[in-house]
């Protein structure tokens, strides 16, 4: 809310406040776990995976891919793979991974040479919500996406669509039980609600139409489970997170944010954790929202400057990303009263408010005028 500001601009700290919830949950729940297992037995006392067995991974993969686009029961499994549970588990998140048209796997079981799959929803709902996630990306593209855009551009116009189009799905954080469609591209194209996992399969299934190349990570926040994208632009490869940039507000108000658009790892890694041996180096700036915009202040100076010049201009809004943040040293209300002491008249403003990411150091200050 805004706070009208005191006569004579006696400033007090003013705030105002998008109050983010911290969104995670990515819906880990025997996602890539065995029911259960019946071991064949040829496979002798171990059970284990030979190491002279000669197998094709990719092969395998591929397998595991169709039968399970295709709601199959059981696909057959060599024997000898079937043992090795661990080997088994990786094939089926790597099937999952790169493919978000896969939706309601439970988990699988396995003996006697077949690979057993479980779901959460029938073949025929399965193959329904299906189609209708692929008539809506069909549409979805021809409607956002032109040929003279640049990859960066395309990446923005599918990261909006994805959060005007969603809400985040708010039984999780009222302790509700959450369907399994809020975990799955269909959450969002289908019914326009989801949790984190929801995001990310839908931003990777989006943009995996549209040649960028995008990957679903899955990791930790502080506070929970989460999931969110690695993207590729130009060659350089970036944090993504959807959620995130889709904040829960007080008064249920839509809103973007691009804070966590484009991230190097240094930065996300403040609030974020994940296996970094198994995803690709983040280290650019170049397509980070707020540099690629020309939204940085590399100082203090610079950052008066530009809130002095906001204020001249009269501008209702400004976002700037200020390097090496330090609330001490940006007292934003000290900061505006030295701006506006003497020019009151001339600047006209009757009332502001502000939000700070601390962790990122964006700065988003929101004003309003008496003329």
């Amino acid at each position: 809310m805004f706070k009208r500001l005191l006569k004579i601009l006696i400033l007090g700290i003013i705030f105002y406040s998008i109050s983010l919830f911290i969104k995670g949950h990515f819906g880990l729940h025997n996602r890539l776990g065995f029911m259960g297992r019946s071991i064949d037995d040829t496979m002798g006392e171990t059970g284990k995976l030979s190491t002279d067995a000669e197998f094709d991974e990719d092969e395998l993969l591929q397998r595991i891919e169709q039968g399970l686009l295709g709601v199959e029961d059981s696909i057959k499994v060599d024997n000898r793979l079937l043992g090795d549970e661990e080997f088994l588990s990786n094939v089926i998140e790597s099937a999952l991974a790169r493919n978000p048209e896969i939706m309601y796997y439970k988990g699988a079981r396995y003996g006697r040479g077949k690979l057993f799959f479980e779901y959460s929803k029938s073949a025929e709902d399965i193959k329904l919500h299906r189609n209708i996630i692929r008539r809506r990306r069909d549409r979805i593209i021809e409607k956002l996406i032109r040929p003279d855009m640049s990859e960066y551009e395309r990446v923005k116009r599918i990261h909006d669509y994805v959060i005007d189009e969603t809400r985040y799905d708010r039984r999780y954080i009222n302790n509700e039980p959450v369907p399994e469609e809020s975990h799955t591209v269909y959450g969002v194209l289908g019914e326009g609600v989801a949790l984190c996992g929801g995001y990310a399969k839908t931003m990777k299934y989006l943009l995996d139409a549209i040649d960028i190349e995008s990957i679903v990570v899955v990791g930790e926040t502080t506070y929970d489970n989460h999931a969110w994208n690695i993207i590729k632009i130009d060659g350089y490869y970036y944090h993504l997170d959807a959620t995130w940039n889709d904040p829960v507000t007080e008064d249920g108000a839509d809103v973007i944010i691009y804070d966590y658009f484009n991230l190097r790892d240094e930065d996300i890694e403040k609030t974020h954790t994940w296996d970094r041996e198994a995803y690709p180096e983040c280290n650019s700036n170049k397509h980070n929202y707020y540099h690629y915009n020309g939204l940085i202040a590399d100082n203090y100076n610079q950052f008066y400057d530009r809130v002095e010049q906001s204020l001249l201009n009269g501008d209702r809004a400004l976002a700037i990303k200020v390097l090496d943040y330090d609330i001490e040293v940006y007292d934003l209300p000290r900061i505006i009263n030295g701006i506006v002491q003497g020019r009151v008249n001339s600047i006209g403003i009757g009332e502001y408010g502000y939000a700070i990411n601390d962790d990122q150091g964006i700065v988003k200050i929101e004003f309003k005028y008496t003329r």
